[in-house]
């Protein structure tokens, strides 16, 4: 596959620009759901991670492009578009939080913003333990549990001003 690209920076490119990242595809769920719960958001994250676990080939990609190689300047685009990825889906998670927030169901002690960033950090930071390969859990599992309990613990409670 090599010999169809000038170098090894051109194949490198090219496999980022195939990839379909993890953020890109949370980002298209949660905007494809009509219903902007909680427990909506929380199937459209698990579904994604689901799908992205089940995939051998975007793990390799993923593993590849995030722990085995060193960004130097030729290599910005891909690391821009990582960054683009990881703002997006952070400012979509944002807006869904806000929506669920306005409607009475986000606890006034979880700020959109502050809602959005735990739990961005929640998956990414589970995503990249487990593309090290030595995680004793799986992402279909236990980080899909660890969403919905996250999810669980920022929703509004009766009686604590947080419903309308």
């Amino acid at each position: 596959m090599h010999w169809h690209f000038r170098d090894k920076l051109g194949l490198f490119l090219a496999l980022d620009e195939r990839l379909v990242l993890l953020q890109d595809e949370m980002k298209q769920r949660l905007c494809s759901e009509e219903d902007g719960s909680l427990p909506t958001m929380a199937r459209a994250i698990t579904t994604a991670i689901k799908d992205f676990e089940e995939n051998p080939r975007r793990r390799r990609l993923l593993t590849i492009m995030l722990h085995r190689c060193e960004y130097v300047a030729e290599m910005a685009p891909a690391l821009l578009r990582r960054r683009q990825a990881d703002a997006e889906v952070r400012e979509t998670l944002r807006q869904r939080f806000q929506e669920v927030a306005e409607r009475g169901g986000l606890s006034p002690a979880w700020p959109p913003e502050r809602a959005a960033l735990f739990l961005y950090a929640l998956v990414s930071g589970f995503l990249h333990e487990w593309l090290r390969g030595e995680a004793d859990f799986t992402l279909s599992g236990e980080v899909s549990d660890a969403i919905r309990s996250f999810l669980d613990c920022v929703a509004a409670r009766p009686g604590s001003g947080g419903e309308k």
